[in-house]
């Protein structure tokens, strides 16, 4: 059901992509169109190319907040941790689809027509039409930058529900209509309060990250000024992300490091797909002297995880008793005074007032 999501999920990312234009808005809402003064100009072609990324931006913000609910609510999973672990996962392969689909949709489709009149120039044309799509990218990662993360501070889900509970409370006033309890008009607020200002939102923060580490290094041969882009992106959603943890937000739960592991594993993925990408933009571009060189970079990332799962895993899921024992002499050197000799053992093997305990 996961992977037929991820393949219906081409459609509204494909349709963002013909449908959000000016043009076509405007000739199907003619109340959008421009000003004379404004046509021609480059905030028209600022407005053209960011419609389509800002679309695609509010996609990916309401997407997490489905699989949640899906998860909690017809799944039943109860912990919150392995929620927001399963949540990620699910919300990375939408992420993944979504930049496969985006690169197919806006680069392969201007060149379709050539590819299909001459085909030997297949190889070509991709090679030509793939980095097109690097423009559009790098609004998006501008866009991430300089409009999500700083909106999320508003913390606009407290904020509808604030503006939507005094216009209620104004609209029963018009309309000389009981007013609420004083139960239920507290309710409202607490509600707003406890949904933003208690746990936060580590599965849209932590997946924009691994979003725009992965356009980075995907397209850093193609574009290096994505690089600065992103760079960009990562100091101001550091400063977002530090505000919001420190001051607004609580944490429900505690994963115990879990999802350390998943970004780990998110990380190289993108590390490999930049390489193959790498791979694939020489190739397509002629540059068969420079493969040979290049074909071991995706082993790269591969070798490093083996390696690190090999000396680091065990240790960093476990302490060893060594560090165990150090830890408890730091912290109380009397500790073990404390622990009655029987504390390890099973219930029904201990003795209550000089007589085992009955099973059963």
């Amino acid at each position: 059901a996961l992977m037929l999501g991820v393949v219906f999920w081409s459609v509204p990312v494909s349709l963002l992509q013909v449908w959000c234009s000016l043009a076509r808005l405007s000739h199907l809402l003619p109340w959008l169109q421009l000003p004379e003064a404004v046509v021609g100009t480059d905030l028209e072609a600022l407005i053209t190319l960011y419609m389509p990324v800002l679309a695609l931006l509010a996609l990916l913000e309401v997407l997490p907040v489905v699989l949640h609910g899906i998860a909690r609510r017809y799944e039943g999973v109860k912990s919150w941790s392995d929620l927001q672990l399963l949540t990620m996962r699910r919300y990375w392969r939408f992420q993944l689809a979504t930049i496969g689909v985006t690169v197919l949709s806006g680069g392969v489709s201007y060149s379709l027509r050539t590819m299909l009149d001459q085909p030997a120039s297949v190889l070509w044309e991709l090679g030509q039409s793939l980095p097109q799509v690097s423009v559009y990218f790098l609004a998006t990662v501008l866009s991430s930058a300089l409009i999500v993360g700083p909106v999320s501070l508003i913390r606009l889900p407290l904020l509808v529900q604030l503006v939507w509970g005094a216009a209620v409370r104004k609209l029963r006033q018009a309309l000389w209509l009981p007013a609420a309890a004083a139960a239920e008009s507290q309710q409202l607020p607490s509600a707003a309060a406890e949904d933003c200002l208690d746990t936060p939102p580590m599965v849209a923060d932590l997946s924009a990250l691994m979003l725009v580490l992965l356009v980075c290094v995907t397209y850093a041969m193609i574009s290096p000024l994505i690089l600065a882009a992103g760079a960009l992106f990562f100091v101001l959603r550091w400063l977002v992300l530090a505000l919001r943890y420190l001051y607004v937000h609580v944490p429900r739960f505690d994963s115990g490091g879990a999802f350390w592991y998943l970004l780990w594993d998110q990380a190289l993925l993108a590390l490999v797909l930049g390489d193959l990408t790498t791979l694939a933009a020489v190739a397509l571009r002629s540059g068969y002297a420079q493969l040979p060189f290049l074909l071991p970079l995706p082993l790269l990332p591969v070798a490093f995880r083996m390696r690190a799962e090999f000396r680091f895993a065990g240790p960093s899921r476990r302490l060893s008793l060594q560090a165990a024992r150090a830890l408890d002499a730091l912290a109380d050197p009397q500790l073990f005074e404390h622990f009655q000799p029987d504390v390890y053992w099973h219930p029904v093997l201990r003795f209550c007032g000089g007589q085992p305990l009955e099973s059963g």
